[in-house]
């Protein structure tokens, strides 16, 4: 088992989604990292509910009629108190330890280089090896020990 937080589970789902779109050649790695982007699907939209929960839970009220108040571009409006503590509620939330089954690939069997390019919206960009290593650790990558 492997403790991650919910804003370590949203950056492997997002770095993984981005991973397996790249065109890769298909690896072990590849599978884990498909199986655990699947596997914490429910996980992650969960953290997106309590995040959503919160937000409305801390919106400012109008005292007569009570429906939440929203501004001129749709978003929740806060009372300046709130909104600290929305804040603060929100760091907990994505700091929050979930015990996770990681389907951990071996380290002779990942590739050379785990970086990769990707594109959105018609501009490259690239995820170097330190930073996918640092996302897959403890999902797909056992945690590198310190000696």
């Amino acid at each position: 088992m492997s403790k991650v937080t919910n804003n370590q589970i949203q950056q492997f789902r997002d770095t993984g989604t981005l991973f397996l779109r790249s065109g890769e050649p298909k690896t072990r790695l590849n599978f884990a990292v498909d199986k655990m982007v699947k596997k914490l699907k429910a996980l992650h939209e969960k953290y997106v509910d309590d995040q959503a929960d919160l937000r409305a839970d801390h919106a400012a009220i109008d005292p007569d009629t009570k429906v939440i108040l929203k501004g001129e571009d749709g978003h929740f409006q806060y009372t300046p108190e709130n909104e600290k503590k929305l804040r603060k509620e929100l760091r907990d939330l994505g700091n929050k330890l979930i015990e996770i089954e990681p389907h951990l690939v071996k380290e002779e069997e990942l590739p050379k280089s785990l970086s990769f390019k990707f594109e959105i919206d018609g501009k490259s960009y690239s995820k170097s090896d330190y930073d996918v290593r640092n996302e897959f650790e403890g999902f797909v990558i056992a945690p590198q020990t310190e000696e």
